[in-house]
């Protein structure tokens, strides 16, 4: 969840849980931003923001579910089972008119940021750049053609090629695309998935789905994914005022 709290400032909280067999991980993010209008008519069309946020993150292996082949094994030792990371990322992003752009720095260790915590590797840090354009083909219709790179410690290279179009009306809107996700590192290159999408805001409700059918050498092994989610747009009770121009 996402507000304008005070004159051009924005702050988020988020929480998630995830199980995974016998893998649990959960965690807080906190954040806040700033963004400047730059046009001269006052509307946030055209902006500049930037932001940071803090993540807490913490995750548990429940050794009972295990069968290990090994017993004893020290990598499972009952002080080796659970993890706690706090990470910062940073960002900025612009929109001029239909054209809009970002970087970020992600996954920036804040605690335990050695190499190896409990034999395991956390998160390198990742470098995100987008960049995209909105095509008006009329008034109800525009096409969106984006890309994104994600550069990481690790000296891997991942690059998202995407493309929507959208059907607008004045409360409603619908969005449908497809997103092709290629990954290179010093031992070669593949493609990873391919995605169709599809949106919708209804009022102020909206939702999204994507399913992803895998690519990779690994899919016989790791299989597709189908994702979704759900959302309501509340009225900003805690600025009612917005923001300054």
């Amino acid at each position: 969840m996402h507000a304008n709290v005070f004159d051009r400032v924005g702050a988020g909280l988020s929480f998630f849980r995830d199980q995974n067999g016998p893998i649990s991980s959960n965690g807080i993010s906190a954040g806040a931003s700033y963004f400047i209008p730059i046009d001269d008519d006052g509307e946030r069309k055209s902006q500049f923001s930037f932001g940071t946020n803090v993540n807490f993150y913490n995750m548990n292996i429940d050794l009972a579910l295990l069968n290990p082949k090994d017993q004893g094994d020290p990598t499972l030792a009952s002080d080796t089972n659970s993890l706690f990371l706090v990470y910062a990322n940073l960002g900025l992003a612009i929109t001029y008119r239909n054209f809009f752009a970002g970087v970020s720095v992600n996954d920036i260790a804040l605690t335990n940021d050695i190499p190896i915590v409990n034999g395991i590797e956390p998160e390198p840090t990742k470098f995100i750049i987008n960049t995209g354009y909105d095509l008006h083909l009329n008034e109800d219709l525009f096409v969106t053609p984006s890309v994104l790179m994600n550069f990481n410690t690790n000296s891997s290279r991942i690059m998202d090629l995407n493309l929507m179009a959208t059907v607008l009306s004045d409360q409603n809107s619908f969005s449908a695309g497809a997103s092709m996700r290629t990954s290179s590192n010093q031992f070669g290159s593949q493609n990873l998935g391919i995605s169709p999408i599809i949106k919708a805001t209804v009022s102020n409700f909206f939702f999204g789905a994507s399913y992803n059918f895998g690519l990779s050498d690994i899919q016989q092994y790791a299989g597709s994914s189908f994702m979704l989610s759900v959302g309501y747009k509340f009225e900003n009770f805690i600025n009612t005022r917005g923001y300054r121009y």
